[in-house]
């Protein structure tokens, strides 16, 4: 090793220093994504947005980013051995993956960034509480049951407004038109603030609005919707700066070999 080392000048070894701590990093950016990925795809609120929302993109790039980790923490091998071996084999190898992540994780960015910009949360709410909420097949009962869980945890009812607005809305879904029974419920029960109140809650009483949830839900999911695409976007940028760096540093030591 120590002819080896007499090869490379100051410059070289500075590369290789460099190459070595940022590689360090570039391994823990991959166990980061990974695992990002997995908090994104087993996130009990991103199952539930995935029902009622049209576009899912942000599952797509959760998918994008899980794939990457494994792969930089494959690739952050081959920059270790190139810095430490000298080996320009490796060190090319470890070019190549990179540019190649770098064009995975750009693509899983604009996904992310897409998905937040273009998704119509309102427009998708509307729709899926009317259409959707209370049907009896397969999809529906997937998205009745998203709908009650976001409406419980977000606390919020319907899609805009107050409880009244809500009121209005659930008058025109699936769900009120199929009760049968007389007076039929305004309101399912996850729109209620207090369980023990459902009566009072669910009927077209004079102070109905006490019980349920003031605000709709979809403040909620936008909010949701942003700390998704924030997160996946922020954390890709992230790890692909210092692939770039990496990069830089491979290549000036592959010149000094």
């Amino acid at each position: 090793m120590g002819d080896l080392k007499k090869k490379l000048s100051w410059g070289g070894n500075f590369c290789r220093g460099i190459l070595c701590f940022f590689n360090f990093f570039f391994l823990l950016g991959g166990v980061i994504l990974m695992a990002l990925g997995i908090w994104v795809l087993v996130d009990s609120d991103s199952k539930h947005l995935t029902a009622i929302l049209t576009d899912n993109l942000h599952h797509t790039a959760a998918y994008i980013l899980l794939i990457a980790g494994v792969f930089v923490m494959i690739v952050s091998i081959f920059g270790f051995c190139g810095a430490k071996m000298e080996n320009k084999c490796c060190l090319g190898m470890y070019v190549f993956f990179l540019v190649i992540i770098f064009i995975i994780e750009l693509a899983a960015g604009c996904i992310a960034l897409y998905f937040y910009v273009k998704t119509d949360v309102v427009k998708d709410l509307n729709r899926t509480l009317t259409n959707n909420y209370g049907g009896e097949d397969g999809g529906d009962v997937a998205i009745t049951n998203s709908w009650d869980f976001i409406q419980s945890s977000f606390e919020c009812c319907g899609v805009m407004g107050n409880a009244s607005s809500a009121v209005t809305l659930y008058e025109k879904s699936t769900w009120y038109k199929n009760q049968t029974d007389s007076p039929k419920n305004i309101v399912p029960a996850s729109c209620c603030m207090d369980q023990d109140s459902l009566a009072a809650c669910q009927q077209a009483t004079s102070n109905y609005a006490m019980y349920i949830y003031k605000q709709g839900c979809s403040e909620g999911v936008k909010n949701k919707v942003a700390q998704y695409g924030t997160v996946l976007g922020g954390v890709g940028i992230v790890v692909a700066i210092i692939q770039l760096m990496g990069m830089a540093c491979a290549l000036c030591l592959c010149k000094r070999l």
